[in-house]
């Protein structure tokens, strides 16, 4: 299934439950991890750290695309790199103890393309909230909060305290958790229309336990640990996107549309001769201290002799 369809079929169904519940406040439930944050990153950083503190070159030149495996199975993540015998069972050590430092976490996130995009969507629509249910255990409230909304700051997305439902057990019992993270939204008075998970093993678990019969579970394929046999009844997909969200018939009603970069004459005549009612402009004061359209910055990129500047004014 394509990006555009999972994505199609959680707003439709979004919709139809809208209909069936106009005044209700829905929720579409996120994970966090291997869901909205690309874990690879997590992974890269704890490697090369380990190279870091320890003076080696085992992990040079490694990326996101390296990384094959879930950031808990680290054998087989080590597996991929030719690490000697002698130091492999020093650096499985440090992997092990750093991988869910704090601070490594935090220094890693990074969101996978195009969720916080189809986050803030359902964010701007009626009475419809996102709401996070992790694994991650509540001691790491403050951390996940700050670190989420310092990359949703971009997009204009914001993850508020009480729509994060984590671990409160002292035994990571992430099962358990996820089932109960569900029960506790309800009780918070929201109705779940659609859960969004990257563990196949989650998604059964959440779905035997669903009594209402109107969730929509959804499958993120991206790394993940458990076995990929979801049932028929989940929808899989491994790309966000808001094509899928938004009719192309419905973009007219629903979406304003911007004219990307007026700085110049050229764009200014054709966005005035055009249709769309609304410009983006780069304004920078240069050198003399006027204001003036232009997509660099005059220290990133100084201005030359025949450079054509238009002015704000």
């Amino acid at each position: 299934m394509t990006h555009d369809d999972w994505m199609r079929t959680l707003a439709r169904h979004v919709e139809r439950v809208r209909s069936a519940h106009p005044s209700d406040d829905l929720a579409i439930v996120f994970d966090i991890d291997g869901t909205i944050v690309d874990v690879r990153h997590l992974v890269v950083h704890v490697l090369l750290s380990y190279d870091r503190e320890h003076g080696t070159d085992l992990f040079r030149g490694v990326t996101v695309s390296d990384v094959l495996h879930h950031e808990a199975l680290v054998d087989e993540i080590l597996s991929g790199f030719s690490i000697p015998e002698a130091v492999r069972s020093d650096v499985r050590a440090w992997y092990v103890e750093h991988v869910r430092d704090p601070d490594a976490v935090a220094a890693s996130h990074r969101p996978y393309q195009g969720v916080l995009g189809v986050i803030r969507w359902f964010q701007l629509q009626p009475h419809t909230h996102v709401a996070l249910n992790t694994g991650r255990p509540e001691s790491m409230r403050a951390l996940t909060l700050d670190s989420l909304n310092a990359l949703g700051a971009l997009h204009r997305v914001s993850f508020e305290p009480d729509l994060l439902f984590m671990n409160e057990g002292a035994d990571p019992d992430v099962p358990s958790s996820k089932v109960d993270g569900l029960r506790r939204i309800r009780l918070a008075g929201y109705r779940v229309v659609a859960v969004i998970d990257n563990e196949p093993a989650l998604l059964r678990t959440m779905a035997d336990a669903d009594e209402t019969g109107e969730i929509l579970f959804l499958h993120a394929d991206t790394i993940f640990a458990s076995r990929r046999d979801p049932p028929p009844s989940i929808v899989s997909g491994s790309r966000y996107g808001l094509p899928g969200l938004v009719d192309e018939a419905e973009v007219g009603r629903r979406v304003t549309l911007v004219w990307h970069g007026v700085n110049d004459e050229h764009n200014l005549r054709q966005f005035l001769a055009s249709e769309i009612t609304w410009a983006e402009l780069d304004v920078r004061r240069d050198p003399i201290g006027r204001l003036v359209l232009r997509h660099d910055s005059f220290v990133e990129s100084p201005w030359a002799r025949d450079e054509p500047v238009l002015s704000l004014r």
